[in-house]
């Protein structure tokens, strides 16, 4: 017998193979389902957004990573989901997986965390902490899992599934700036002093774009958050809507 390869399925792969089964028909709170940014919850007279994302240090930041911009980001990429959603924030959980108690790395990171929460008035309600076990004698890593909630009108949301053939393809900011930072760390390519500096905040702290979304929602036909790159994201667009598209270059904000 051979021993079993390790599957080469990437995050959005491996969802769509084992994670998107429809739901009970007898839920209380319907939803679309599964795959996009957020899942709408429908309560009476109430949809509710929701999303949960999962980070590491030394996958998703950098092993010396400034905690009090670790806490500001793990925040913000949560509510620039909600934000794809066209959702205002309401509140959010966090769970934590610590290797061991670090008071002075706990103190600034919930800084930054309440900072991001105050700032889109999205406060915490709850969630758990644990600690990270050793791997292979080595120090476990400190994991967080945060899951926001936002509101929106009945009936309304954007998801990745609503786009047509005609439609224009817009994007707020600049892409591509954070891979800017994290390229010139690796040595991929190299840029001036200030340059970098701009490029690794963007890197370190990124802006939801909450009000935009709120402001699109209604007649955007379809929205993602681009956190994993402006082609990639909007291959799930393309491929949830079942249409193809053409980027313009030349117009392209950098």
């Amino acid at each position: 017998m051979s021993e079993r390869q390790e599957s080469t399925l990437d995050e959005f792969g491996l969802i769509a193979k084992f994670f998107s089964r429809g739901g009970s028909s007898k839920s209380a709170w319907p939803s679309q389902g599964v795959g996009d940014d957020c899942a709408f919850l429908d309560v009476e007279t109430t949809r509710i957004a929701v999303t949960a994302d999962m980070m590491a240090l030394g996958t998703h930041f950098l092993d010396d990573a400034d905690p009090y911009k670790v806490g500001r980001k793990a925040l913000a990429v949560n509510l620039s989901d909600l934000a794809a959603a066209g959702a205002t924030p309401e509140a959010f959980f966090l769970s934590l997986a610590i290797p061991r108690v670090d008071q002075d790395w706990l103190e600034k990171f919930s800084e930054g965390l309440y900072y991001e929460s105050n700032l889109y008035e999205c406060p915490l309600r709850g969630g758990d902490t644990t600690k990270s076990a050793p791997v292979d004698g080595k120090s476990g890593k400190t994991v967080i899992s945060i899951c926001a909630m936002g509101e929106l009108p009945m009936g309304q949301g954007m998801t990745r599934s609503g786009a047509r053939p005609g439609d224009d393809i817009w994007v707020s900011g600049t892409p591509g700036d954070a891979y800017a930072a994290l390229g010139t760390i690796w040595k991929e390519f190299s840029c001036g002093s200030k340059e970098f500096e701009y490029f690794k905040s963007r890197m370190d702290v990124p802006t939801p774009r909450v009000e935009l979304g709120q402001h699109i929602l209604g007649f955007a036909t379809a929205c993602c958050d681009i956190s994993d790159g402006l082609v990639g994201d909007l291959k799930h667009i393309l491929d949830r809507s079942g249409v193809s598209a053409r980027l313009d270059w030349d117009k392209f904000p950098m």
